[in-house]
């Protein structure tokens, strides 16, 4: 008879659901990698699957101990992403030159450095250097993919590009139809359907570098400095655990939002956590200014808030967050209201769904004919936020629980929805590798909870 020791037991047991965030986004890091964020059955039921284990964790957080990871995780981890990335970097438009294959051979470099560091003597002579060199690399990496794959073949990118000229020419993008880059094949606004927060930082990029991506950048930057600085577990290898996410400059590379909204979340949520609720008020005006999905992450953020402080001023930080909305709303507002609402609201809404994303309501499309209706799918995300607030608001909220909430919720609104890319996951990715700082330290793997 096989007698089961009950510390191994119980410290299996606590790895895995301390470590649910991490295994999480290890699960996304490798399904975007294969996939793309396009249609494969397999890692549907993957993402699915990782949601349900998950949400055990969204149900019953009392997991608060630390020293739950071992400390040498983290070398593991981004040594993998580096290999990873010298394998395939993942720029889907950019040709094979003697830049792409330098910047993939420092990556194999950093991949070697990772797991080398994971020898005690050897890790105390080089860990200064093997930092350095980290953050260094990824924020060499970021800068150079417009010039490694500068036109990808996407309409993100042509529309950012084309609505930024017209911007600096003085002219509103909103009033302009947009050709269909695929003749019909998808179906599409016929029109400029980003909010203007997008607009303003990718004409930014455009002035300055000549590229709308430059302004993704520097927002981007700005993140990663301002991370280092002010990271509470002085961890520079756990910002690099991100800046090395298998698609990280893939989705550079097409030019999508998120790489614009991260940094407006990860500061939104440092200064909720700081409780400067006035600066945060702000910024999550500039959050709602940036993508209609974000509307979500409004009322949840807005529920921490109401446990936090108070009704009266709540209140006056929604009127802070509108004022700060209609001001980037207003020239376009004025300029043409109509063609506004109708490009970035109706026009969006009534898009059909796209039998080649990676979500069950385009599994449903692609294989049978149908799709995912209203009547099944906003109960979900209905009951998913309500869920959510009463958790919110049902104990002392701190930010880690408005992330699983975050988590939670973002995955059903596009595991169920009508399309989910690659973006979409990538959002969720950034909401658990916060989650990952907030709730787990990567120290000696040796504290138990009974």
């Amino acid at each position: 008879m096989f007698t089961i020791n009950k510390e191994l037991t119980l410290k299996v047991k606590n790895y895995f659901f301390y470590g649910m965030p991490l295994w999480f986004y290890l699960i996304l890091a490798q399904g975007l990698r294969r996939s793309h964020g396009h249609l494969r059955l397999a890692h549907l039921i993957y993402f699915t699957v990782a949601l349900f284990l998950f949400s055990f964790y969204w149900i019953n957080n009392k997991f608060e101990s630390t020293k739950i990871i071992p400390k040498n995780f983290l070398f593991v981890l981004v040594g993998v992403f580096c290999f990873e990335l010298y394998n395939d970097f993942h720029l889907i438009y950019a040709e094979q030159s003697k830049l792409t294959l330098g910047l993939k051979a420092l990556f194999g470099f950093a991949g070697v450095l990772s797991f080398i560091s994971l020898f005690p003597k050897v890790n105390g002579f080089i860990k200064p250097f093997y930092n350095s060199y980290c953050i260094a690399m990824g924020v060499l990496a970021l800068i150079l993919v417009p010039i490694i794959s500068p036109e990808p073949i996407i309409d993100v990118w042509f529309y950012q590009e084309k609505a930024a000229d017209l911007l600096i020419n003085l002219k509103n993008p909103y009033l302009v139809e947009f050709p269909d880059l695929y003749n019909g094949k998808y179906d599409s606004t016929h029109g400029y359907p980003y909010w203007p927060m997008i607009l303003y930082v990718t004409t930014l990029g455009k002035i300055l570098f000549s590229d709308v991506r430059y302004g993704s950048i520097v927002f981007f930057l700005l993140f990663v400095f301002h991370f280092l600085k002010n990271d509470e577990r002085k961890n520079p290898l756990l910002i690099c655990a991100w800046l090395f996410f298998p698609v990280q400059y893939f989705v550079l590379e097409q030019s999508w939002v998120e790489v614009i909204l991260i940094p407006l979340v990860y500061f939104h949520l440092f200064f909720l956590k700081k409780e400067r609720f006035w600066a945060s008020a702000i910024i999550l005006g500039l959050i709602c200014a940036t993508k209609q999905t974000m509307v979500f992450y409004a009322i949840l953020s807005t529920f921490y808030c109401i446990k936090r402080t108070s009704f009266k001023m709540v209140f006056g930080l929604s009127l802070v967050t509108f004022i700060t909305l209609l001001g980037l709303f207003l020239p376009f507002l004025i300029s043409g209201h109509e063609e506004f609402i109708q490009e970035t609201i109706t026009d969006v809404l009534r898009l059909t769904p796209r039998s080649d994303s990676l979500s069950w309501s385009s599994y449903l499309l692609h294989f049978y004919g149908f799709s995912l209706s209203g009547l099944i799918y906003l109960p979900l995300v209905l009951i998913a936020l309500s869920f959510s607030a009463f958790k919110i608001l049902n104990k002392e909220s701190t930010i880690g629980d408005l992330l699983i909430s975050l988590v939670a919720t973002y995955m059903i609104v596009f595991l169920f929805g009508k399309q989910a890319f690659c973006n979409y996951y990538f959002l969720v990715a950034f909401f658990l590798f916060l989650l990952i700082r907030e709730k787990i330290d990567f120290g000696d793997g040796d504290k138990i909870e009974t």
